[in-house]
């Protein structure tokens, strides 16, 4: 059964091709030794490391066209799916790798520092409005019929000289 890139990946061939090299994602990718890409494996990377970054990206409030069109998230997905194609076949990845994944993904990392809104991806505005504003206050209706209670300020009822405001 052939593997197909998901409708929204964040990443591609040719975008893996370009950050590692041709010759590292046929090794990677080459199960069945036949020394060329095995498009599976390598869709399959892309497809699991889109469904990591949109977990991150999605509750941080970006419309879905904005994460799709964003370099700086197309280059973090491209780290990840290099790191799930490196690892897939039990090889160790390349160290400058798992430390470029680490800043990332890890759990210091931004894209959990962008889940959380303490990150901010550049150009691009949330599609949910965060900021307080008179326009999305509603005062409450029954404010203005309320009454003021009085609390005795003990905790058993003794007679008091204090003279209380009752309504």
């Amino acid at each position: 059964m052939a593997v197909s890139l998901l409708q929204h990946a964040l990443s591609s061939v040719s975008e893996l091709e370009r950050k590692f090299g041709p010759k590292a994602i046929r090794l990677w990718s080459d199960h069945d030794r036949d020394g060329g890409i095995n498009t599976d494996v390598v869709n399959d990377a892309i497809n699991a490391a889109t469904e990591e970054t949109w977990a991150y990206t999605e509750p941080a409030g970006y419309a879905a066209v904005d994460i799709v069109n964003s370099t700086l998230l197309r280059r973090w997905c491209t780290i990840a799916a290099g790191l799930f194609l490196s690892t897939d076949r039990g090889n160790s990845p390349p160290e400058s790798l798992v430390k470029e994944f680490e800043r990332i993904y890890g759990p210091q990392g931004q894209m959990v520092s962008l889940a959380r809104s303490g990150l901010t991806l550049p150009g691009i505005t949330k599609s949910i409005n965060v900021m307080p504003a008179l326009s999305n206050l509603r005062p409450h209706r029954g404010y203005a019929n309320a009454k003021v209670r009085v609390v005795t300020e003990t905790s058993f009822p003794l007679p008091s000289k204090t003279k209380q405001f009752r309504d």
